[in-house]
């Protein structure tokens, strides 16, 4: 599967099997021959891993899915982890807890503390490495046939590409 995006900031999406994109790459077809679906996904990280990773078409730049889903993956986790924690302190959850521990006693209370203490562990640890994968993605540097293609398409100079 495969994002494209372009100049003017469509992001677009399509699930056409790897094997038929490998096919259409090999015989230098364009690959916005393919059925293309609008995406949900922000342009810049699109365009920020097309940059890198992409392959050009007749109207933009394509690049592998996993690349902006890598990138987009920590806000995705501190986004989960937040709400686990706002659950946490929302005063439905908070009653039905001190319910439960009064009635299970305060072994199991404490078993819950530390089960909460083991996934804000995890979901910090998760976070950190999804981090790490992203900043390693951005580490590469922007292929400069993929800037060009893309500034004669009439998308922007990538900034750190400028003359300073």
């Amino acid at each position: 599967m495969l994002y494209r995006v372009q100049p003017y900031g469509a992001v677009t999406w399509t699930d056409t099997p790897q094997s038929l994109v490998d096919l259409v790459l090999a015989e230098e077809m364009d690959l916005d021959r393919l059925e293309w679906q609008t995406a949900d996904q922000p342009a810049q990280i699109v365009l920020d891993m097309a940059l890198r990773y992409g392959v050009p078409t007749s109207t933009g730049l394509a690049v592998g899915m996993r690349y902006p889903g890598q990138v987009a993956r920590p806000a995705m986790l501190r986004d989960l982890y937040r709400q686990i924690r706002e659950h946490r302190a929302s005063a439905a959850y908070q009653a039905a807890e001190a319910q439960v521990n009064a009635v299970m006693g305060e072994d199991y209370a404490a078993y819950g503390r530390e089960l909460d203490a083991r996934i804000d562990e995890s979901s910090a640890r998760s976070i950190a490495e999804a981090e790490e994968e992203a900043a390693e993605l951005y580490r590469a540097p922007l292929r400069q046939e993929l800037v060009d293609h893309w500034t004669k398409l009439g998308g922007a100079t990538p900034v750190d590409l400028r003359a300073t």
